[in-house]
């Protein structure tokens, strides 16, 4: 069937389909988070990373693809069944290839990261909040009873110091091999902790470490905190640092943006990692995933140690989300059938594609919540900007449409016999223009 499309029409935004990939990016950027959050610690971030793409890809493109096919704005004529099955096709192809695309960015951004895990750690310097609030956020002192389980599954190479901190810091525990009787020994003093004060962070950690013998041995700090501290932290990060030494942080209660923000800066800045748990029940297993998972850069997440600030990682980043917001533009295109979207919006996507790479770089690189960080990227990659014209449409097939003279919204289709000549009809003739 014929269709020809007069040039001398109204040039228009497509709202529609603006609006509609918007809400599938925002609804992806949920999804994505709430996926991401539940499985970045059991998942190999290569599936992980690609399973995010993918699934982002489906909403945005299933919601575009909705709204053109209610307003037909790009094409010009209404689907038929053929056509539709066509489209759904090509977005469940945009999504294999953009989980292909993902898994295949996060091993190229992730090649070359050193490899640590729990056995690797000779001294354990463990510090545990006591301050006021924890009577609330663990009234039974579970993260005393956790520490003690965790030291049970400790070598006896391996030795441990801990302090309980609020306002102040005392020393428990000094440095000392894991024995027989260490587990014990920590269980009788910890039992005799009230919880009052303030969260003195910054004083706990210089307090430790002004008492531990560096040594070729690698050491670790375990942070337990419902809260956090004012401070700068730079010192101690540096301190940290010179001496090879990770900070772990893990968060037992909702401690809040601040809190959050600065246990994820103490452990990203030390090769770390930060973890909020619910349950202090299994602290072995929790630490076994932070250690792995602070040995892996994520296209996604902080970048930590040594490497938060590395160039060559910026660019990576940046250069690896451009190119999936391109190919994510393009699916877009192929799937509404407009080569136009596909072909031409690739300049317009260009400076999106670049926008979305730098705030997420950006918010990660200042140590904004990479939830909100990830969720604002998602939203701009999801933005298509495309014209369409008001015209008028006619086809030399008057039978095929019913015999019908049909008007659909504000476009207006005006079948008969004589229009002149017209241009090919088929998959993806639609008229559009930036």
């Amino acid at each position: 069937m014929a269709r020809s499309i007069n040039m001398d029409g109204e040039k228009k935004l497509n709202i529609s389909l603006l609006l509609a990939c918007i809400i599938g990016g925002v609804i992806g950027a949920a999804v994505g988070n709430v996926l991401y959050n539940k499985l970045k610690m059991d998942w190999n971030p290569i599936i992980l990373v690609g399973v995010y793409f993918a699934q982002l890809t489906l909403f945005v493109t299933l919601f575009g693809f909705i709204s053109e096919w209610i307003t037909y704005h790009m094409r010009g004529a209404a689907w038929d069944g053929k056509e539709i099955l066509t489209a759904l096709g090509v977005i469940m192809t945009g999504v294999v290839v953009m989980l292909i695309l993902g898994m295949l960015f996060q091993f190229l951004y992730g090649l070359g990261r050193t490899k640590n895990g729990i056995k690797d750690i000779d001294d354990y310097i463990i510090l545990i909040d006591n301050s006021g609030s924890t009577s609330e956020t663990d009234p039974q002192s579970e993260r005393f009873s956790a520490i003690v389980d965790f030291v049970k599954q400790l070598d006896k190479k391996q030795k441990i110091m801990l302090d309980v901190f609020d306002d102040g810091t005392q020393n428990i525990l000094p440095l000392k091999y894991v024995d027989n009787e260490t587990a014990q020994q920590l269980e009788e003093s910890l039992a005799e902790f009230q919880s009052g004060g303030g969260t003195n962070i910054e004083g706990a950690l210089q307090d430790a470490y002004s008492r531990y013998e560096k040594t070729d041995r690698k050491g670790a700090v375990i942070l337990l905190s419902d809260g956090a501290s004012g401070g700068s932290y730079k010192k101690i990060i540096s301190k940290c640092n010179d001496a090879n030494i990770n900070i772990y942080t893990i968060g037992f209660s909702d401690i809040g943006f601040f809190g959050k923000n600065v246990l994820n800066k103490l452990s990203a800045r030390t090769d770390g990692c930060y973890y909020q748990i619910e349950e202090l029940n299994n602290l072995t297993s929790t630490i076994e995933q932070m250690t792995k998972y602070a040995n892996q850069r994520v296209l996604l997440d902080y970048r930590t140690g040594t490497e938060h600030g590395k160039v060559v990682f910026m660019i990576l980043r940046v250069l690896f989300i451009l190119l999936l917001s391109l190919c994510l533009g393009c699916i877009v295109g192929f799937a509404v059938d407009s080569e136009q979207i596909a072909l031409r919006l690739l300049p317009m996507r260009l400076g999106i594609s670049l926008v979305a790479g730098i705030v997420l770089e950006a918010g990660l690189y200042m140590f904004f919540s990479e939830a909100l960080i990830r969720f604002i990227m998602c939203v701009i990659i999801s933005i298509i900007f495309v014209h369409y014209y008001k015209a008028a449409y006619r086809t030399e097939d008057y039978q095929s449409w019913g015999g019908a003279d049909l008007r659909f919204g504000q476009d207006t289709i005006d079948f008969g016999k004589d229009f002149g000549n017209g241009i090919g009809d088929g998959f993806g003739s639609g008229k559009s223009f930036l």
